[in-house]
């Protein structure tokens, strides 16, 4: 019950917005309207007046008379266009918008929301100089290399974490809120993939992932990889692993615009996986955050 009253909430609250922007844009109309009307008006108590004065000079002079013709087709004319210009006279802004498309994006936000796993770091399995966040939900590049046990499970050389729940079933959704960082990765990884060597993160080696590259550059991890074109930098990415069809798909999360979407045929267990990426600029000292 609770879900419906938050996807009722949305819907009035964008009724109420959508009724200011009508209520608005009426006022403008009217108003385009209202100036239209005013000239037509003139226009015509002119043409009346040429109309009497033709019927009086018509029999004397067919020069005048023809002149006076002529700007009766040409009020004829104005009419017709003016009459073209009203008829197609509508809220331009209301019938640009994609409404139904933003209210589904909304309420898409709203529901996946509602089923956010909740994710954990796994300590054991973080490089060296990666620091974890006491509660386990952040990750960034630490000054220098920790002093920790050796770890079969320990990513070595290279600077990844996964976290302690797996998933190798069913259909599940997480964010990371990756900020302004300059460089990132994030994205899935099979409990078979090779920690204690430097591989390409692409799906023939157990990774489904996005990465970010200095200069707002974003490729799908695919073999070979994909350069994406976004219309804005994601702060919150969401990431949707669906099991059973072999798909993992990537969200800008504040209005969940699908980044890209990259699919495999998964075997045995799969792991949320993060790379908090190298410190090239003063915002990289952001940690990454896994979202509740």
């Amino acid at each position: 019950m609770g879900q419906f009253k938050e996807m009722h909430n949305i819907l009035y609250a964008e009724e109420q917005s959508v009724m200011a922007k009508i209520s608005q844009e009426e006022e403008q109309v009217v108003g385009g309207l209202e100036n239209r009307l005013k000239k037509i008006t003139e226009r015509a108590a002119n043409v009346l007046e040429i109309v009497d004065y033709l019927g009086q000079v018509r029999e004397c002079d067919e020069h005048i008379a023809d002149a006076a013709g002529s700007q009766v087709d040409q009020f004829k004319a104005e009419l017709k266009e003016h009459t073209e210009e009203l008829s197609l006279s509508k809220p331009a802004g209301l019938c640009s918008l994609p409404l139904m498309y933003a209210i589904c994006r909304r309420m898409l936000r709203q529901a996946m929301q509602s089923a956010l796993e909740s994710l954990t770091l796994d300590p054991h399995t973080a490089h060296a100089h990666l620091d974890l966040s006491e509660d386990l939900k952040a990750v960034k590049l630490g000054h220098r290399s920790q002093t920790i046990p050796k770890d079969p499970q320990r990513f070595h050389p290279c600077l990844y974490v996964l976290c302690s729940q797996g998933f190798c079933s069913g259909r599940h959704y997480w964010e990371v809120s990756v900020g302004n960082k300059s460089n990132w990765v994030v994205g899935v990884a099979s409990h078979r993939v090779n920690r204690q060597a430097t591989e390409d993160l692409i799906p023939e080696n157990g990774y489904w992932a996005l990465r970010k590259l200095p200069g707002d550059h974003y490729y799908a991890l695919s073999s070979p990889p994909d350069r994406l074109t976004l219309d804005t930098r994601p702060r919150r990415v969401g990431v949707c692993l669906d099991y059973e069809c072999g798909r993992v798909g990537f969200y800008d999360a504040h209005g969940m615009a699908k980044i890209c979407l990259l699919q495999g045929h998964f075997q045995g267990m799969l792991y949320p996986f993060l790379c908090p990426g190298l410190v090239l600029s003063e915002q990289d000292h952001e940690p990454l955050r896994l979202c509740d």
